[in-house]
């Protein structure tokens, strides 16, 4: 609760992000809001931000486009914002970490910022072999990573499947890109 954005009180929180805009002189902001024609988890996540926005003086534009344009964007920079929610095979920093490292160590990090600071963190987190100093540093680098606002971490998204009791053979994983082969799956008569 003590991280920018984090704490309790949205009202509080809403006034501090005004102030800061005022500040920098940009009380009357406005920004282009790049994001796949997808509806979930995309569509969702662009209207939630773009009411956050506005509840603090933000005008956006909501430009939705086809996965090829928005894939292009991100990777050649040619966006304000984008919305990109990240999903990773495994839960692990070695892997949640590389949206948010400078571009010069992850081609995923389309922010394109170059925090040496947050890449030093990141490697000395993966060397680390002690569990509670790789905790510390990885907690360190999360403070980092939120106080920075290169990219802005707005979700956690849980995989919920709903399926029918006739369907046979196909079983839970943990991640959507595990799993795929349903030659197994049938459905019982």
């Amino acid at each position: 609760v003590k991280l920018p954005g984090f704490s309790r009180d949205g009202a509080a929180a809403r006034n501090r992000a005004m102030e800061l805009l005022k500040e920098a002189g940009a009380e009357k902001l406005s920004l282009k809001l790049v994001n796949r024609a997808v509806g979930e988890p995309f569509t969702s996540i662009g209207v939630y931000v773009i009411d956050q926005w506005r509840r603090i003086g933000i005008t956006t534009e909501h430009q939705q486009v086809e996965s090829k344009a928005y894939f292009a964007a991100l990777a050649e920079g040619k966006f304000q914002v984008a919305v990109y929610p990240p999903a990773d095979p495994a839960d692990d920093p070695n892997t949640q970490f590389a949206y948010y490292l400078s571009n010069k160590l992850s081609p995923l990090s389309f922010s394109r910022h170059s925090d040496s600071q947050i890449d030093a963190l990141f490697e000395a987190q993966s060397r680390a072999t002690d569990t509670a100093s790789r905790l510390k540093i990885v907690n360190d680098l999360d403070r980092l990573i939120i106080t920075q606002s290169y990219n802005v971490p707005i979700m956690w998204y849980e995989r919920i499947i709903a399926y029918n009791r006739r369907m046979k053979g196909w079983h839970m994983t943990p991640s959507n890109f595990l799993g795929q082969d349903l030659a197994d799956v049938w459905l019982a008569e």
